[in-house]
């Protein structure tokens, strides 16, 4: 499984570059933008869900969200989310969210992946154009934990469970990096007390 990632203005990770991503890893099956699939209820009989990036890969169908910010720090965004992993599972996919304080490297695959860590046992080979240093985190964002509603401070403790020592160190340096070089403050300034009782004690 290999992708390049081309060059782009930002380095992070978007939706559109996680999409074209995984089709050069998925290559040969089946991998869709933005699938709509039919979900009706009782008040909206026309109702669909869509799906970020849909994969079907060994008899396994995934649903790829890409989580921008406002996946934290929005709670009717993020109770919304809870409600369609249940309708997603209903439907038979199994659902992977990308984080936007992550970028795609082997590790972040195999780290996001890792409850189906028997499907992907070949090498993974994930390059950028532009050659950057892969580096977790959120020293290119404005949007930090300390903006997390409550159920986005839950989503990141819940998920990070999946993350490799190598990411979770990223996440820990990129905050003491935010917090003592760029805004000159204190962890707890930007950092919620769940989360930093967590992230110190990785």
């Amino acid at each position: 499984m290999k992708a390049i990632i081309p060059k782009e203005k930002s380095e992070w990770m978007n939706q559109k570059k996680l999409y074209n991503a995984f089709s050069q890893l998925f290559k040969g099956t089946l991998v869709e933008s933005e699938k709509k699939i039919p979900y009706p209820t009782k008040e909206r009989p026309k109702n669909n869900l869509r799906i970020d990036i849909a994969v079907e890969y060994k008899g396994v169908k995934f649903a790829v969200e890409y989580d921008g910010p406002m996946h934290y720090v929005k709670t009717k965004k993020a109770k919304k989310d809870l409600e369609r992993i249940g309708s997603l599972k209903e439907k038979g996919y199994e659902v992977i969210h990308f984080p936007y304080y992550l970028e795609l490297d082997e590790d972040s695959f195999r780290s996001l992946f890792k409850n189906f860590s028997d499907l992907f046992k070949e090498e993974i080979i994930i390059e950028y154009e532009d050659k950057h240093v892969i580096h977790h985190g959120f020293e290119e964002t404005e949007w930090l934990p300390v903006d997390f509603c409550p159920l986005g401070i839950e989503r990141f403790c819940e998920e990070s469970k999946l993350f490799s020592k190598k990411i979770k160190d990223d996440i820990f340096e990129s905050l003491e990096k935010v917090s003592k070089e760029e805004l000159k403050v204190k962890m707890e300034y930007i950092v919620p007390p769940k989360i930093l009782r967590l992230i110190r004690n990785w």
